[in-house]
């Protein structure tokens, strides 16, 4: 099967700036996503910076060929992020007008009919599979990290800053990513977001426009972020559709 995709990204309606930075290999062995943190100029370096970053070492290890094991593939893609978070968190040190920048990320990569989706921070992932859409990523923010430590979730969705990040690429130390694998079968559908589009629109929406345009990516991508946009568009809206074929 060959993947192809789609990605746009938009400053949406009030920003000035667009801080979130998109890329999506033209031989479709990966797409990669980062939302940026740390006022206007730190996040928007910081997203660009961290895409670069991981375009390089994605591009590198397919060109070597991915690991094809399973613990292989996620210990690529752990010292690809290692390596980012590093370098940008040196580089936001390096200049004060950098300072505490960072950025989200989240990574899509396919070799040999697997996917491996790995993120930090509340940029998302969901695979449409057999007419049903999946959120496959947990926002890494305050709410859900207290969940996963035993609150329920009516307590977590008391706690005043529950929407501020718990990891993120370019804090010290660099935060673990998750990293999941799926089988691609064909028919599936991905797409990866910032959260211009998942704070704007919900669940049934986003499946309602991926199976609309089903097959046509591009179509698609534009008809997320066009109804994100008219909602009120308050944040950059980035999204990334890809599909099977």
């Amino acid at each position: 099967m060959k993947a192809t995709g789609f990605g746009l990204s938009h400053v949406g309606r009030v920003r000035q700036r667009n801080e979130d930075s998109i890329h999506v290999d033209a031989q479709g062995r990966f797409a990669i996503l980062a939302d940026g943190m740390g006022g206007h100029r730190g996040g928007q370096e910081a997203s660009r910076m961290t895409i670069d970053l991981l375009k390089a070492s994605l591009e590198s290890l397919h060109d070597r060929g991915f690991p094809e094991g399973d613990g292989g593939a996620r210990n690529a893609l752990r010292v690809a992020f290692k390596t980012a978070a590093l370098q940008v968190a040196e580089r936001g040190r390096a200049f004060p007008e950098l300072e505490n920048m960072g950025t989200t990320l989240v990574v899509w990569t396919q070799s040999a009919g697997v996917v491996h989706v790995a993120h930090v921070g509340d940029s998302r992932a969901y695979l449409l599979q057999g007419g049903t859409l999946f959120q496959v990523t947990m926002d890494h923010v305050l709410g859900n990290e207290q969940i996963r430590l035993g609150l329920d979730r009516e307590q977590a969705d008391r706690i005043p800053l529950r929407h501020v990040l718990v990891r993120n690429i370019g804090v010290s130390p660099p935060s673990e990513p998750d990293i999941a694998r799926f089988e691609a079968l064909p028919g599936d559908v991905w797409i990866l977001c910032s959260d211009g589009l998942s704070n704007k629109l919900l669940h049934s929406d986003i499946l309602h426009l991926a199976q609309r345009f089903e097959g046509r990516w591009a179509d698609a991508t534009r008809a997320l972020v066009e109804e994100a946009w008219h909602r009120g568009g308050e944040d950059n809206i980035s999204v990334i559709v890809l599909g099977f074929i």
